[in-house]
């Protein structure tokens, strides 16, 4: 997992999570990618999760901050659906 502030922050950048203009950051993603992340850290360091699962995890958050897919908490569980249609309903958060 990253530990590492700066490191997060340029893998956010490198993922088009975090973006700017003049003097506006845009990082709507990229605060619920931080919370994927502290969860699948605890997960590891419970020993619920394998490598194999953290691997897929981090995998599917990619395709979040790539605008494949919506991703959303739910009573403590990640939910995961397809893109959504223009003016379709996003996950509840």
């Amino acid at each position: 997992m990253i530990n590492d502030k700066k490191a997060f922050l340029k893998w956010l950048r490198d993922e088009q999570a975090i973006s700017s203009s003049e003097n506006l950051i845009s990082a709507e993603k990229a605060f619920f990618a931080n919370s994927v992340l502290i969860w699948c850290t605890h997960e590891t360091q419970k020993g619920t999760m394998s490598p194999t699962q953290i691997e897929n995890c981090i995998h599917t958050l990619r395709r979040f901050l790539k605008g494949k897919l919506d991703l959303c908490w739910n009573n403590g569980i990640i939910k995961v659906r397809k893109p959504l249609k223009k003016g379709a309903k996003k996950c509840k958060q």
